[in-house]
């Protein structure tokens, strides 16, 4: 049943690209379909890597409601982006490269989230549910440092944070596109790799004691690749 419904599915998917790709297009197809490709490889990387790190939140959560925004990864980039621009100034940041920008984003994301997992699992243990609470916490924090900042910056500096503050798939760079597969490509490879642990870990602690594995050691894994996910894919289009 599930394989013949996944084929479906990957059936649809590919209709949809022919359509994306073609559908209206005139004049130079070369132009065309390199223009448009570029969007379409970062749709499906966002989307994979957004579905991908939901799945495997879900799946250590126990909670098929929760995703990992609640742990204030959007809160966090604006944040950072807002701290960036203050500092550098609207000008300095814009001259930045991409790559830089890019890379400057993931690698603060993922230590800001991996410091806030380490040190919550150090503390709470197996208390998955108090690194929830305390990640809508500080989303909220994050959002109310983030509202002060902006208010205060320079008018101009403003609008840069602005038109960095939602999701744009109209100029993503070709580098950033290499780079970002990459890391993605990664951490899927080492979700892939975990997959019969993941079942384990999906029936509660005290099975997963019971048949070996390491519930803290494991959880903390999957949360290293859900940030790695979640920050690649912010960082690559935004929020």
């Amino acid at each position: 049943m599930y394989p013949k419904r996944l084929w479906w599915l990957l059936a649809v998917l590919c209709l949809c690209i022919a359509l994306y790709l073609g559908l209206g297009a005139r004049g130079n197809w070369g132009f065309v379909l390199s223009f448009r490709a570029n969007k379409l490889i970062a749709l499906l990387l966002v989307a994979i890597s957004v579905s991908t790190a939901t799945v495997l939140f879900q799946t250590i959560t126990r909670n098929h409601i929760l995703t990992p925004s609640v742990m204030g990864f959007d809160a966090l980039y604006l944040l950072t982006l807002t701290v960036l621009i203050f500092i550098l100034g609207g000008q300095s940041f814009t001259q930045l490269p991409e790559i830089a920008q890019f890379i400057v984003n993931t690698l603060l994301l993922m230590g800001a989230a991996l410091a806030l997992f380490g040190t919550l699992l150090r503390r709470g243990g197996h208390d998955l549910f108090r690194m929830i609470l305390t990640g809508i916490i500080f989303a909220g924090l994050f959002r109310s440092v983030t509202s002060f900042l902006q208010r205060i910056i320079d008018p101009n500096e403003f609008m840069v944070v602005q038109a960095n503050s939602f999701a744009r798939f109209g100029r993503v760079d070709t580098e950033l596109l290499t780079l970002a597969a990459a890391l993605t490509g990664a951490a899927l490879f080492a979700a892939w790799r975990m997959r019969h642990r993941l079942d384990v870990l999906s029936l509660g602690d005290e099975s997963a004691i019971s048949l070996g594995e390491a519930p803290k050691s494991g959880m903390f894994q999957v949360l290293v690749l859900v940030s790695i996910l979640v920050s690649v894919s912010t960082a690559l289009v935004g929020p």
